[in-house]
């Protein structure tokens, strides 16, 4: 262990790249290659992959807001802390294209896999099916959420973890960094702070080797981290998207949340189009039962594995009940929700290799987490191989469809020079992600204002009929002068097109997502005038 120098900053410092160099003495080529291997068909499906709307929206927050002050206000309204948002803030200033956004997100993924590879201490052959895995190659790699730098700090933890009090300011800053990247992150950084808090507690030793103040900085930092991300999240009176908590007891709720385990740790999507977010497992006959099966099993396999290691133990536990509490208390999520299930026993089971094992290991338990430890990677390999299914199922499905028509419907627009026009869209949150590849913002006649991210306030989401839409957009015609074209998710019928004097321009269907289709229409007299 490093010992603190009271006073002599430079030479903490100079130990801690000494730390960083010493890391890096350990072979990696392998590490390299299989990096190389990852990054390069990454970067061929992120070029083919359409962002939809809340990978845009990031965007579209960044782009049209003037100041990290601004961003931070507004995501009260977004459920997220800021990290990431701050992070495209920064980013637009110098490339400010979507893609640009994409390639830091890709670049985050690959350095992820890069640390596994390099530094945890699963064999060569689990490495190798982690990356093409479901959630590191597609959920967490090409569909660009904030929710990768999260799982890169959690790595990046597990990293340092072996000289965790020698480097613990350094722990303590990426603790506060990682708690403020989702409320999923905040969970995890809540179970490792508290098994460090009892590991530094609990060990004489450990107490008597490092600096006093240097534990200080470090645990001040976790908790202020912890503080501040549950400041900025907390929903403000007028949060009008997933309001409530569930605090009473429903059984079908329960299963429901408990399935959720299964389905982070089999992510096979169905073999159809609108593949994302259906689960494999969904087809069978009983599919709860199965659900609720497999997730007990997996529950108890990971407890067991780690049964020798009690504070990796407790860290699994905390952080997997935490996770599952939230999913049943307040919102279910979706995949990439689900996924840090699946993280959390990764991190426990490499950051358990530096822990204190049980002195007396005598028992049942004993005797079958020593077992199931013998047998790990084979386990490991097989939950992995899934893994693996479901990162190239996903992959091939996104490369061969549309993800999302906005992207196509932008670069027609701006093709056939309608972006002069006055552009409004209905419904606007399924329009926004054209406001992001057009680079302009546009008219939401649904919330009467000119746009571009959409903002969770209660009536975020008036529900008005397609009339008083058409209307609106008749008044502002004749009050403005200008034309408009409008965007819409739906068709309309002859009738309305009738009554209201408009054309179909083009149309841009199917999409994955099923609700980022769109319908173009124009004035009839614009319409014959352009030659469309």
């Amino acid at each position: 262990m490093m010992k603190y120098i009271p006073g002599d900053k430079g030479k903490q410092f100079g130990r801690i790249i000494a730390y960083i160099k010493e890391l890096y003495k350990r072979d990696s080529r392998y590490a390299v290659v299989l990096s190389l291997i990852f990054v390069i068909p990454s970067i061929i499906l992120a070029l083919r992959h359409e962002m939809w709307r809340d990978e845009m929206n990031v965007w579209l927050i960044a782009r049209d807001l003037s100041s990290p002050f601004e961003i931070i206000q507004h995501l009260r309204y977004d459920g997220h802390p800021g990290l990431w948002h701050l992070c495209v803030f920064a980013l637009r200033h110098f490339l400010p294209y979507p893609i640009a956004m994409q390639m830091l997100h890709l670049a985050i993924a690959t350095m992820t896999v890069y640390l596994f590879v390099r530094f945890s201490p699963f064999t060569k052959l689990q490495k190798a099916l982690f990356i093409f895995g479901y959630f590191s190659f597609y959920e967490y790699n090409i569909i660009v959420r904030n929710y990768a730098l999260g799982v890169f700090l959690i790595f990046l933890i597990c990293t340092l973890f072996p000289k965790r009090f020698a480097l613990f300011p350094l722990v303590g800053f990426i603790l506060f960094l990682l708690a403020h990247t989702s409320i999923h992150a905040l969970i995890i950084v809540i179970s490792i702070g508290l098994v460090l808090s009892i590991e530094y507690i609990t060990s004489a030793k450990k107490r008597k080797k490092t600096n006093k103040l240097k534990i200080g900085i470090g645990f001040s930092l976790i908790a202020l981290g912890i503080v501040t991300s549950i400041i900025q999240i907390k929903p403000p009176p007028d949060y009008g998207f997933a309001v409530g908590w569930m605090t009473k007891f429903d059984p079908k709720h329960l299963q429901d949340t408990l399935s959720l385990v299964s389905r982070a740790f089999i992510p096979i999507p169905q073999f159809t189009f609108s593949f994302w977010g259906i689960n494999i497992l969904d087809k069978l006959p009983s599919a709860m039962t199965v659900h609720l099966v497999l997730s007990c099993l997996i529950l108890l396999w990971g407890m067991l594995l780690l049964a020798k290691k009690p504070l990796a133990l407790l860290m699994y536990i905390s952080g997997t009940i935490g996770l599952l509490a939230f999913f049943y208390i307040k919102y279910s999520g979706s995949m990439r929700h689900w996924g840090f299930l699946f993280v959390m026993l990764l991190a426990s089971i490499w950051m358990g290799k530096y822990l204190r094992e049980k002195e007396h290991n005598k028992g049942p338990f004993a005797v079958i987490s020593s077992a199931l430890q013998r047998h790990q990677n084979k386990v490991l390999i097989v939950i992995l191989t899934i893994h693996l299914i479901g990162g190239v199922v996903a992959a091939q499905f996104d490369y061969r469809y549309i993800f999302s028509q906005a992207k196509a419907t932008a670069e027609f627009i701006k093709k056939e020079k309608l972006d002069d026009l006055f552009i409004a869209g209905d419904e606007y949150t399924g329009v926004a992600p054209i406001s992001g590849y057009l680079g302009q913002r546009i008219y939401y006649p649904r919330v009467q204002r000119m746009g571009s991210f959409w903002i969770l306030k209660e009536g975020w989401l008036p529900n008005i009929s397609v009339d008083e839409i058409l209307v609106d957009i008749e008044k502002f015609k004749k009050k403005d002068g200008r034309d408009v074209l409008l965007i819409l998710n739906y068709p309309l019928d002859n009738q309305k097109l009738e009554k209201y004097s408009l054309k179909k321009v083009s149309e841009f269907l199917p999409a994955i997502v099923g609700y980022e289709q769109y319908y173009l229409y124009l004035d009839r007299k614009v319409y014959n005038e352009k030659k469309l």
